[in-house]
């Protein structure tokens, strides 16, 4: 018999610049929450899984998970007037067909020093690919990079820019 034709989703991402919401302590000390930006949509004709992970990395070789803050959310969202899902809303449920999620990403209080950043995202195509008729399994990642040129005074105010983009196989 035929078999039914397998095709492979994937969900269509816009991403913002990483920036900061600064805070204070308890003390009134201020520190610096590093945040993302970015929407998923589906614009598959079926609803499909959230698997969606974003970790990031820097120069100096220290890694961030993305994550959830809410003390961070509450003051981004009311510095942009609207509300964000989390990071941890992106890796549960489905996103059905043509919908989309805004959501916000907290890396935390980076290393103030980093000059590149690299965001790594998964969960953005379907695991799961038919080549010649056989079922395999592949992760792709999304790696975005960013820079921050500058000297080492007030590294936060120096604009961070967009380097690239690229799609890498998670192993390879």
């Amino acid at each position: 018999g035929d078999e039914a034709e397998y095709k492979r989703w994937k969900l269509d991402i816009e991403y913002g610049t990483p920036d900061y919401v600064a805070l204070e302590d308890a003390l009134g000390n201020p520190y610096l929450v590093w945040y993302q930006t970015i929407k998923v949509t589906n614009n598959n004709k079926d609803t499909v899984p959230l698997q969606i992970k974003v970790n990031a990395s820097t120069d100096s070789k220290k890694t961030y998970r993305g994550t959830i803050d809410p003390i961070a959310k509450k003051a981004l969202e009311k510095k942009k007037g609207k509300t964000f899902k989390t990071s941890s809303d992106l890796h549960k449920g489905e996103l059905k067909a043509k919908g989309s999620m805004d959501a916000v990403v907290f890396y935390g209080k980076t290393d103030l020093e980093w000059d590149k950043f690299t965001v790594k995202i998964t969960g953005l195509v379907d695991p799961i690919d038919k080549v010649k008729g056989k079922l395999f399994f592949e992760k792709k990642v999304l790696v975005l990079t960013y820079s921050r040129p500058g000297d080492e005074h007030g590294r936060h105010k120096d604009k961070v820019t967009f380097k690239g983009k690229k799609w890498e196989i998670e192993g390879e």
